[in-house]
């Protein structure tokens, strides 16, 4: 499955990134008619973080579903919790960030709503460039061995957006993926946390089946 990845802190490292950095919108996420109908699409937009770390959102292009093209500014930008850019003198700039917002075509019905409630973020949102299983390959090599091998990935993911308590479940090597795979997730994984009825950040628990392609 696709996890979630970027470079320490967002704003200072997207311009590093050599592949455009996906939001991958979660089943909970979805507005109920995109839901029913089987809506999908990528949304390009362009989050403006000012240095006082208030957030700006604009939808860049006419495309996708219209149902689809605001919720992708407001989730974004309600959720973002990462701190300003800073320059060479260590002082907070502003900087845009360009995002694709990405709604995949999600099976609907009681089957598929269990499936997403057992397996998931816990209400956060994962951030990740598309190649990011290079990166992960290139810190652990000895990892690149199992590929094709499914793992249970089980973590909290904080009111920061970062992974934490990341624990490796596996029959036979649980020690090995864990002291392999934790560290280089916790260090670089970045997703818009879960948020309460109240609109602030609130930290969740996931658990994730990965599989090493």
């Amino acid at each position: 499955m696709l996890l979630f990845w970027a470079i320490c802190c967002l704003g200072q490292a997207v311009s590093a990134s050599s592949s455009a950095l996906v939001v991958r919108i979660q089943r909970n996420d979805y507005p109920p008619e995109a839901l029913i109908n089987g809506l999908a699409g990528d949304i390009p937009i362009r989050v403006r973080v000012e240095p006082d770390g208030q957030v700006r959102c604009e939808v860049m292009a006419n495309e996708g579903p219209e149902i689809l093209r605001k919720p992708s500014c407001s989730l974004v930008a309600h959720r973002w919790p990462f701190s300003p850019a800073l320059d060479a003198n260590g002082k907070p700039e502003s900087v845009d960030i360009p995002l694709v917002v990405r709604w995949a075509r999600m099976s609907n019905g009681p089957a598929a709503k269990d499936s997403a409630d057992a397996l998931g973020f816990g209400g956060a949102t994962p951030i990740s460039p598309e190649n990011w299983l290079d990166t992960l390959y290139q810190e652990r090599p000895a990892l690149a061995a199992f590929q094709g091998r499914d793992v249970l990935i089980r973590f909290i993911v904080t009111t920061a957006g970062r992974m934490h308590n990341c624990l490796v479940e596996d029959r036979a090597r649980a020690s090995f993926f864990t002291e392999q795979l934790c560290p280089v997730l916790e260090r670089h994984a970045l997703l818009l946390p879960a948020i309460d009825s109240e609109g602030r950040a609130i930290p969740t628990r996931g658990t994730i089946r990965f599989t090493f392609g």
